[in-house]
């Protein structure tokens, strides 16, 4: 039965090229470790440090070595994809994990702010900001693009928390960054009562499934006709198919033009997104690694401005 199973799946295969129905794209980026951090502002010392965690913290809290009541805000910084030929960008959600909270030293307990004129509740908000290449002190309170872009939590516990962030990220793409940016922090900045008022959020350094993460939603603004002569056809061939560690493309570019490859699975999510200017016409052929992809079918795409050739590959334990 299980060899039946198999055989049919390599016949589905063999069919050839397959139109692509879906409009929509998912690609998911996650932060990066090294620029991901703390910033912490003593204020009994007027100074200031910066803490690259395996978690990012806002809030206040009382310095136990240093003496003194401090507040914290957190950073995070993510790659921004290519957007895929003849797609735009229609939605992107920023995406912490919140592991942690802390109200006047309570765990569980959602930050109180014990102010003069009573004890408060306030969001968490996040500044879309732009803090360069490396953390260092001085991005504590500069590079604001936009302040309060969103509440990125408002209760306590642990999950994962989401606020989309599409205008943010298409002012990115727009101005060309190389990152999308945010700040993590507190409208009120310390309530100087010797007490910790935190919220803690997985960073980039996690290992455990908690790294921060963008959702980029991409819809097709530009159809292409799907419907290829077979001399387009017969420009690509995969081998071997089924595959097991990792498989070759072959491709031959009738003319001098840049091709873009694109790996998606079966839910249209792109798993990897290779580009390679083609600029000898003729046979072209690289190698994509699987090692860490998981069985199923996978789709590969190769387009230019007038031509979009989808193939099937399945991966095999």
């Amino acid at each position: 039965m299980r060899n039946r199973i198999l055989l049919l799946f390599i016949s589905l295969l063999l069919i050839g090229t397959i139109q692509l129905t879906a409009d929509t794209l998912i690609d998911t980026s996650y932060s990066v470790p090294e620029m991901d951090g703390c910033i912490d502002y003593n204020t009994q010392w007027n100074t200031y440090y910066v803490d690259i965690l395996g978690s990012m913290l806002a809030g206040d809290f009382w310095d136990w070595y240093n003496g003194g009541n401090c507040y914290v805000r957190s950073f995070v910084s993510f790659p921004l994809p290519e957007v895929p030929y003849g797609y735009e960008l229609d939605s992107a959600y920023i995406n912490l994990y919140q592991g942690a909270s802390f109200g006047n030293s309570v765990p569980e307990v959602f930050p109180i702010w014990d102010m003069t004129s009573g004890s408060y509740e306030v969001p968490c908000y996040i500044d879309h900001v732009d803090y360069g290449y490396t953390l260092d002190v001085g991005d504590f309170n500069s590079g604001v693009l936009e302040n309060c872009i969103g509440i990125i939590s408002e209760t306590p516990g642990d999950g994962w928390r989401e606020l989309e962030i599409t205008q943010y990220v298409q002012g990115d793409i727009q101005e060309e960054r190389e990152y999308s940016q945010y700040r993590i922090r507190f409208p009120i900045n310390t309530d100087y009562d010797d007490l910790d008022d935190l919220l803690l959020y997985g960073s980039g350094e996690n290992t455990a499934g908690y790294k921060p993460y963008i959702r980029f939603i991409f819809t097709i603004n530009n159809p292409i006709d799907e419907v290829y002569p077979s001399s387009v056809n017969g420009l690509v061939s995969i081998y071997p198919n089924p595959v097991r560690d990792n498989f070759t493309i072959v491709f031959e570019n009738p003319k001098q033009k840049r091709m873009q490859i694109s790996f998606y699975n079966v839910r249209g999510e792109r798993v990897k997104n290779l580009h390679k200017r083609f600029s000898v016409i003729g046979k072209n052929s690289f190698t994509i690694q699987t090692d860490n992809l998981l069985p199923g079918v996978y789709l590969i795409r190769i387009e230019s401005k007038d031509v979009n050739v989808i193939r099937k590959v399945m991966k095999i334990n």
